[in-house]
């Protein structure tokens, strides 16, 4: 099985922030599609929330883009070592109570901003039922995710991976990271479940991107 993820609609655990300093970062940097790699020295470094929420969760929202905590950042390298960006930045505020963390203590460790390196094609074609509104892109049928089969064979190994052609911007995980977020009972995310077999397509009619991070 595979799981979709994105940060969470419940306002109750929306945790946006927003850098201090950003003159060299803006929403155009977040990417979907064929893979861009940035120079860390353009990342910012420091953010401050943007509401009074005292307790920051483990996937927060900065201008656009995903950003995990520490042990989501460790668990990534783990399964996928030095394949991702991942931008470090503390979040503090100016004033008034200090930040804490997911844990309810004190943060004391940055968040990453995360930039997926895996970009793939894995969408069983055959299997799903698919929106014929875009020409060059696939999503499902009403962007219902009950309507796409994903296949095992177009996966391979990832843990983490974004559609070029197959709904772009779309973040897919492995079962075993899903299956590690659901049990950590984290907040901040929207978790689904999107079905995955052993697919007949050809190889060839996916589009795979790799590249290593910098």
């Amino acid at each position: 099985m595979a799981y979709h993820i994105k940060i969470t609609s419940d306002y109750r655990w929306q945790c946006p922030v927003k850098f201090v300093q950003d003159q060299h970062f803006h929403s155009a940097f977040f990417n979907s599609g064929e893979l861009k790699l940035y120079d860390p020295a353009d990342m910012p470094s420091m953010a401050a929330p943007e509401t009074g929420r005292k307790r920051m969760t483990d996937f927060i929202v900065v201008q656009t883009w995903m950003a995990v905590s520490q042990r989501v950042r460790d668990k990534i390298e783990e399964l996928e070592p030095n394949r991702h960006q991942l931008f470090p930045f503390t979040v503090q505020r100016k004033r008034g109570p200090a930040v804490l963390g997911p844990d309810g203590n004190e943060l004391q460790t940055p968040y990453y901003l995360l930039n997926v390196a895996n970009r793939a094609d894995t969408i069983d074609v055959d299997q799903s039922i698919l929106s014929d509104q875009y020409k060059s892109r696939r999503y499902p049928e009403n962007r219902n995710l009950d309507n796409i089969v994903l296949s095992k064979q177009l996966i391979g190994d990832m843990q983490i991976w974004e559609g070029v052609r197959d709904m772009p911007g779309y973040k897919m995980i492995s079962d075993q990271l899903g299956e590690w977020i659901i049990s950590s009972k984290m907040k901040g995310i929207d978790i689904s479940y999107i079905k995955e077999i052993q697919s007949q397509r050809s190889i060839w009619k996916s589009c795979r991107i790799f590249k290593r991070a910098k």
